[in-house]
């Protein structure tokens, strides 16, 4: 046999061998490293672990950075279904307002009442620790008490301690009977108003989750109310006069005007919700004749567009105005003095 034609039948030989090993070819497209790739983190944010959830996924979270890209987006898909459903489990917090009733309204009037927002002092029962039996003080709410209310609220349960109410003073029968411990009444509402108005929070008179945690704060720190508690009545009858209560006792009374016949300012109790050193108040009389009044002094508004506040009129005590009640300016000035927000304030006839 030729030397070349042993040359070409080993070539042949080999070339068969290279065709039959498992290997690449040339063209063969090339399968990347199994990486966790910026996309495919970026897209799938693992929520906040809970400690049990962290402790059960580490060993997988730590093998998914070197190997498998799909097994890690499963473990952070899980993990974050069961934080959300955990917090959903959670009970939610009702919101509280005006005309609410049972264990929900009676826990935030006795919470009120431990933060001195109340005229009324509120008593445990026997039943409960001797720690958590004591009233609150000027000094703060029983730490028993405040942190007996402040757990059920962390808990979301609002369970109320057993009690009993009793008025810090005397007030007029106007003011208490309005009064309902198992109610969000008007009085509950004008503490929650002064509250807001405390802890600089949006003032609606409606306990919601800013309220809540304010409340949880304010447990916990012994953030208390030390302003005296006011009251206002305006009477329509005979010279038409507004008086004032703190505490209990009477401490103020001026003439005023209230609205005529066209324009009545209502019967009813509320509480303040805005008040304005000065404002122009602009709006039309029942004959349809435009009014502008710049620089109407020391305004409490208590309902809708109803305000205390100082007009200078020839004479007081009897109806002139809009729906306000009118009062000579250096007496309005007095009286807002007097008032904050949340100070209710009873227009009868």
């Amino acid at each position: 046999m030729k030397l070349s034609s042993i040359g070409k039948w080993l070539l042949t030989i080999l070339s068969v061998m290279i065709i039959l090993v498992p290997g690449r070819g040339a063209n063969d497209k090339l399968a990347p490293d199994p990486v966790v790739s910026a996309a495919t983190t970026s897209s799938t944010k693992a929520p906040p672990l809970t400690p049990a959830a962290n402790s059960g996924k580490s060993k997988s979270t730590g093998a998914s950075s070197s190997g498998s890209n799909a097994s890690t987006g499963g473990d952070i898909k899980n993990t974050g279904n069961t934080a959300t459903q955990s917090e959903n489990n959670r009970p939610s917090i009702p919101v509280l307002a005006l005309g609410a009733k049972g264990q929900a309204a009676l826990w935030l009037n006795e919470t009120l009442a431990a933060l001195q927002y109340l005229p009324l002092g509120f008593t445990p029962s026997a039943e409960v620790s001797e720690d958590a039996s004591s009233e609150s003080t000027s000094s703060g709410p029983s730490p028993a008490i405040a942190n007996t209310l402040a757990a059920t609220l962390q808990d979301a349960t609002l369970k109320p301690i057993p009690g009993t109410w009793s008025w810090k003073a005397k007030y007029p029968t106007s003011l208490t009977n309005l009064w309902n411990a198992n109610a969000v009444s008007v009085i509950t509402e004008g503490a929650i108003i002064r509250f807001e108005h405390d802890h600089g929070l949006d003032i609606d008179g409606i306990a919601g989750p800013q309220v809540d945690n304010a409340l949880l704060i304010a447990l916990t720190k012994g953030q208390i109310e030390n302003k005296p508690y006011t009251y206002v009545t305006v009477s329509k009858t005979d010279q038409e006069h507004l008086d004032i209560w703190q505490n209990g006792s009477h401490i103020y009374n001026t003439l005023v005007n209230t609205g005529i016949s066209a324009c009545p300012t209502p019967n009813g109790t509320w509480p303040v919700f805005l008040r304005l050193t000065s404002q122009t108040m602009r709006g039309k009389s029942p004959s349809g004749e435009p009014y502008n009044d710049p620089g109407v002094p020391w305004i409490n508004y208590f309902y809708k567009g109803c305000a205390i506040h100082g007009y200078v009129r020839p004479t007081y005590g009897s109806p002139q105005s809009l729906g306000c009640v009118e009062l000579p300016v250096s007496n309005a000035q007095k009286v807002y003095s007097l008032l904050d927000y949340g100070t209710l304030v009873t227009v009868g006839s």
